[in-house]
């Protein structure tokens, strides 16, 4: 019986990939390379170049495998790409996993892990977020994701699919042992982009507002370490086989950092002082957004091995060598 992870040559899915190689399980990963084109070497014989919006294609390409499970991670996801082509997202995130989820039915598939964020809960009033906070997505990303998970649940009430949501939040980091990491083209992610900077002539670093309410004024986000988000989909996977229905679990810290520990920690792991400059608020910016993950930790036993600087750490050493 085989694992298929879909979007596995991207940078949470590579990781997924990696958690499931160390842990002895048997697993396909499939991708089309629109971003991610991580492959090691080692595992080549377990990667098929599929395209999910391409059902007919995805069939034949996985025709003779025996899947029992499928971890669906291929997404985009760049909010503010999301925002100028809305209609790109609601196109391929939605009728991809349509087809996946096909294909998953057909093929009499017993557990789904469905890769999903916090973005469909948009802006709760009540932190740190719970499961059963409302959603209410305020971009096509998170639109896009909240559509999937509506079609997940609907599809495990009428057959005998299995399913697991989960939703984290702000992912950073890289494998410890520096097999894979963060690489995006375009980067929007704060602590890549912290490092990069740090390679420049004055190593300068932008706050938006200093001034809200948290413990030293900088807006306070949900960062958790790449290799726990793995973790998580693998208990997950465990937990599926004797746990029935539809869950959903947040992956979070409980606490989160706010933009000055992000930049302590830089500072720590590049060894090298930042130039701040703080410029007023954006507009629609939260002071804080966490996650309450006491669920996946008292349900599936998941633990958080690193914290924001190991993070960092991690990032800056795999960003040196590649």
């Amino acid at each position: 019986m085989t694992i298929l992870v879909t979007g596995g040559s991207g940078y949470i899915g590579s990781h997924v990939v990696l958690e499931l190689m160390d842990s002895g399980k048997e697993f396909l990963f499939i991708d089309n390379h629109s971003s991610g084109k991580w492959v090691l070497d080692s595992i080549k014989s377990k990667f098929i170049y599929s395209d999910l919006l391409d059902y007919d294609h995805l069939f034949e390409a996985l025709k003779e495998y025996n899947i029992e499970s499928i971890i669906h991670l291929a997404s985009k996801s760049i909010v503010e790409e999301s925002m100028a082509n809305p209609t790109l997202y609601h196109h391929y995130n939605i009728t991809s996993s349509l087809n996946l989820l096909k294909l998953a039915v057909a093929k009499k598939v017993n557990s789904f892990i469905f890769s999903s964020t916090a973005s469909v809960y948009g802006l709760p009033k009540i932190l740190p977020i719970k499961e059963t906070a409302s959603l209410n997505p305020i971009n096509p990303y998170g639109f896009s994701k909240m559509i999937i998970e509506k079609c997940l649940e609907d599809i495990v009430k009428r057959t005998d699919l299995n399913a697991v949501i989960f939703r984290y939040f702000n992912v950073a980091g890289s494998d410890p042992q520096l097999r894979s990491g963060e690489s995006h083209d375009p980067e929007t992610h704060l602590i890549p982009n912290i490092i990069k900077g740090a390679n420049k002539v004055s190593f300068k670093i932008n706050i938006f507002g200093n001034d809200y309410p948290t413990k030293d004024g900088t807006c306070i986000r949900d960062y958790v370490h790449v290799s726990d988000i793995a973790k998580a989909h693998n208990l997950g996977l465990e937990w599926i086989e004797k746990n029935k229905g539809f869950n959903i679990f947040n992956l979070g810290s409980g606490e989160g950092y706010s933009i000055y520990d992000v930049i302590n920690a830089t500072e720590v792991a590049l060894e090298k002082k930042a130039v701040i400059e703080i410029l007023d608020r954006r507009s629609g910016d939260p002071a804080k957004l966490v996650a309450d993950s006491k669920k996946a930790i008292q349900v599936l036993g998941w633990k958080r091995k690193y914290d924001i600087h190991d993070m960092v750490r991690h990032a800056y050493q795999w960003m040196k060598i590649n």
